[in-house]
């Protein structure tokens, strides 16, 4: 085990006193109040019983009818039991008298205490909005960053700012709902959006330094790549260019199949990350223009022309034959805009003014760098409204698609102080991480898919195959596609869909399937608890299992985690590889020594190459981690002319590990080709995949918690609608925390609780719900997919904080629930208090690998 010695942590920006008020105690005191009625229950029955023994003495008929009927009315604490007692106390003997009085006085505090309740609940509906409305109002930072996260609501929020808040109409108080999920989020939740988070770097065992916060604003680079296309298809630049073929073409029985990458759409509007195939037939011009193309490697524009010219074709229809076949990436060009530069329009402009191009696109593109860095300084709506207006004006200027705003412009809120910690005091979590990172390998997706891939590929080709060209390395790469996601039950366990029963043919395929599975059998069967602690022992036996299996493998995980004085909890874990690492340390110069002697000897000591495309998605440009390079044989996008093409790698059996490896061919060593970007792999080209899967480790997009939830799910019978609880998981010493209570809900039973026209009834049903069930009245909530497809359409997955306490917040749970067909609680851990300036959460990476060994430490 090998930890970084660098971690990052991340701060929110807008401190947790702004969401202050929708923090208090009201449900609480509910159930307070509640408790104490219920208290006085069992004296009033026993008060009833010595009234009825009081009645059989009463000889009188008419006094005793009034009697029973006081009796009654005190009985089911009617109004009119007062009166009643009025006329028939004298009835009774003195002693018996006290108590009854006794009981209307305690009655009549509860009902008081619960109508105090009630006028705080109204109180605390106007209250939560004004709190909103000032908030937003006081904060224009806020405000601002709202509106460039949703551009769309600004014409209402600028009404909504203006109009006292006693004055909203329904339109306007709609928006409410919208404005405390950005608030509870911006505030309670680090999130990677414009200045909502600030992230930094911390160093074990370094020294701590000052620093300030800086903005680090993009345009999207998709927007600016797309523009540069459709340039290098305008006849004065597109002349001027070379080109290469593409080197997935391959000829078929009279046909050329070409693998190209299109631009996908979506919200964040990716470039060429969507692939495609083109089919060409191969007449005598296409067959003379590839053949010279594979002969010389590249060709300029006049040479390809001339080309086809010499073939007989007239001028302009050789024009329109090549701009189709560069148009469509056939043909492709060798100057190509180096999408890890960071400074994509500064180099697009250097490009356009080494070619001489007069072009109105120019000025565009040097007023969006002015308009860009006028960001830099403060974030200011008004300086972003510029900003994409001229966007916009640059996309109408190339007949590009308008691009929704807010995927027009990415920030970066770094922070510069630099943060130390001991790691002899986090070594033991850290260890548990590690723990943690073996156990959920019997999960992992990937590393069966690499199993499978191995023995088809030991059967197909044997022990070793060196592909001699494009069409061989093709074929190869699309026949372990087929077999990597041909298993369609396999890819649903990566969101927690299990079949049990299924019977994998692979040893080791099975092996991890059947730990999982005990796994999970163990988890359900300690549901009932009110923690689930994994004992050591367990755990100790599943990772020697899951290590014998795995062989030699390199792994590595980024954990994303919180602190609660000695506990820690996971909030995710991702693929290490130092990808999240990357995403941030681009813009901090110095990490020390340490931290290159650790991707020296994890990365680059196993042979780790990077595949540095970035799909226009700026999250993946990133500081540059490892010395090896692959070019994909599309669109290939390298820094440096030391990289390795398709054509440079063979594939291997590695007994060892019971997968293919690819392996240089000049040298024979293992290479591991992996895109050590930020984008999830399903939004990635087939082709990158392919490597990827071979090459690496997957991740888990769920929980223990989330599993057990899925394991239950299958026990229920049509109809069933009880909720199912989770306790926490745990390990060891309960000193990690790997999944935090949960429990799932049917939403319409929520909706079943709620009535427009009694909002405080409705708010009491529910409470009692909660309580009933276990649930605190403050937790996060999201919508729960029990579905395949649910999961892969996507939709709003983010938690968002709800107090019960809070109207507001109470009537965004109905809202959330009128949305769903189950709804996903977990609890608050660590508990946010106003107290704390901000939220923090911190980002560790652990590396287990074949070079070092796993027992070699730190420190």
């Amino acid at each position: 085990m090998k930890v970084s010695p660098l971690y990052i942590y991340r701060e929110t920006h807008f401190p947790l006193q702004r969401v202050s008020h929708y923090l208090g105690d009201l449900a609480e005191r509910y159930a307070e109040a509640k408790a104490r009625a219920t208290r006085l229950e069992p004296r009033a029955t026993e008060v009833i019983e010595e009234m009825e023994h009081a009645i059989a003495g009463i000889t009188e008929g008419q006094d005793r009818m009034e009697a029973i009927r006081f009796k009654r009315d005190f009985f089911n604490a009617r109004p009119s039991a007062r009166g009643r007692y009025e006329r028939v106390k004298h009835l009774f003997p003195a002693g018996l008298r006290e108590e009854v009085e006794g009981v209307f006085a305690a009655r009549e505090a509860a009902q008081s205490d619960m109508a105090g309740i009630e006028e705080e609940f109204g109180a605390l509906s106007c209250a939560d909005r004004k709190w909103l409305h000032d908030v937003y109002r006081e904060d224009s930072e806020l405000c601002d960053a709202v509106m460039f996260m949703n551009s769309a609501i600004v014409p209402k929020l600028e009404k909504y700012l203006q109009t006292p808040v006693e004055q909203h109409d329904r339109s306007l108080r709609k928006l409410d709902y919208t404005l405390i999920k950005f608030l509870t989020r911006a505030s309670m939740k680090t999130s990677p959006f414009a200045n909502l988070t600030y992230s930094g770097m911390g160093s074990f065992d370094g020294a701590g330094k000052e620093g300030c916060k800086k903005l680090y604003p993009r345009i999207n680079d998709s927007l600016i790549l797309q523009a540069f296309d459709r340039l290098c298809l305008e006849p004065e630049l597109m002349t001027r260019l070379h080109y290469r073929l593409n080197a997935t073409c391959v000829e078929l029985e009279g046909k050329y199949y070409i693998t190209v990458l299109q631009n996908a759409k979506g919200e964040r509007q990716l470039y060429k990350s969507r692939q495609g195939l083109v089919t060409l037939r191969s007449g005598e011009a296409l067959r003379a223009l590839f053949g010279k193309l594979t002969d010389r490697g590249s060709l300029s524009y006049d040479e390809l022309k001339s080309t086809l010219t010499g073939l007989g074709i007239e001028g302009d229809q050789a024009d329109g034959t090549l701009r189709h076949l560069i148009g469509s990436g056939v043909l492709e060009r060798t100057d190509v805009l180096n999408e890890q530069s960071g400074e994509l329009l500064a180099e697009l402009i250097r490009k356009l003014e080494h070619y001489g191009i007069v072009h109105p696109c120019l000025n565009a593109f040097r007023q969006l760098r002015k308009l860009t860095a006028e960001l830099e300084t403060s974030f200011d709506r008004t300086k972003a409204e510029r900003l994409y207006e001229a966007l916009e004006g640059l996309s109408a200027m190339f007949g590009m698609d308008p691009m929704p705003r807010r995927s027009m412009l990415y920030i970066d809120g770094i922070d510069e102080k630099v943060t130390a910690r001991s790691y002899r005091e986090q070594q033991h979590k850290l260890n548990r991480l590690s723990q943690y990172q073996w156990l959920m390998m019997c999960f992992d997706t990937v590393v069966k898919m690499q199993f499978a891939a191995g023995e088809f590929f030991r059967q197909r080709y044997g022990r070793s195959y060196v592909p001699s060209n494009s069409q061989e390395a093709s074929r190869v790469l699309r026949d372990m596609a087929q077999v990597i996601f041909s298993d369609t039950e396999l890819m649903k366990e990566t969101y927690g869909f299990f079949n049990w029963n299924k019977a994998y043919m692979h040893p080791g395929i099975r092996s991890l399937h059947d730990i999982a599975g005990e796994l999970a059998s163990f988890l359900a069967g300690a549901a009932e608890r009110q923690e689930i602690v994994i004992p050591d022992d367990c755990i100790s036996g599943w990772l020697r299992q899951i290590e014998k299996v795995l062989g030699k493998r390199l792994l590595s995980h980024s954990f994303f985690v919180q602190e609660d004085g000695e506990r820690m909890v996971v909030n995710h874990m991702y693929k290490g590889f130092s990808i999240y690492f990357a995403r941030f340390l681009k813009y901090l110069k110095d990490t020390g020594p340490a931290y290159g002697e650790y991707l020296s000897e994890c990365f680059d000591g196993n042979r780790v190459a990077d595949i540095r495309n970035t799909f226009g998605f700026n999250a993946n440009i990133r500081r540059k981690t490892v010395e090896r390079e692959i070019a994909l044989p599309i669109q290939s996008m390298t820094e440096s002319e030391r990289f390795l093409s398709w054509l440079d790698l063979g594939l291997r059996y590695n007994a060892s590990t019971g997968s293919v490896e690819f392996f240089e061919k000049d040298t024979g060593e293992v290479v591991r080709p992996q895109f050590l970007g930020t984008l999830v792999l399903v939004a990635a080209p087939a082709i990158l995949t392919t490597f990827d899967v071979l090459s690496s480790h997957g991740t888990s997009y769920f929980d223990l918690g989330e599993l057990v939830i899925r394991e239950r799910l299958k026990e229920r019978k049509e109809h069933d609608d009880a909720i199912i609880r989770v306790p926490r998981i745990s390990f060891g010493d309960s000193e990690l925390i790997v999944s935090r209570a949960k429990w799932l809900i049917p939403a319409r039973t929520l909706l079943e609780l709620y009535k427009e026209k009694d909002r405080f009834g409705s708010w009491k049903r529910v409470l009692d719900f909660m309580e009933e069930h276990g649930v605190p009245s403050r937790f996060y909530v999201r919508a729960f997919m029990t579905e395949m497809e649910e999961v892969t359409e996507g939709g709003e997955r983010k938690p968002q904080f709800i107090n019960l306490s809070s109207p507001l917040l109470f009537h965004l749970l109905i809202q959330l629930a009128g949305k769903t067909g189950y709804l996903m609680l977990e609890e608050e851990f660590p508990v946010a208090d106003p107290k704390q300036e901000c939220v923090r959460e911190y980002t560790y990476e652990i590396t287990c690998g074949e070079v070092y060994g796993d027992a070699a430490a730190n420190h």
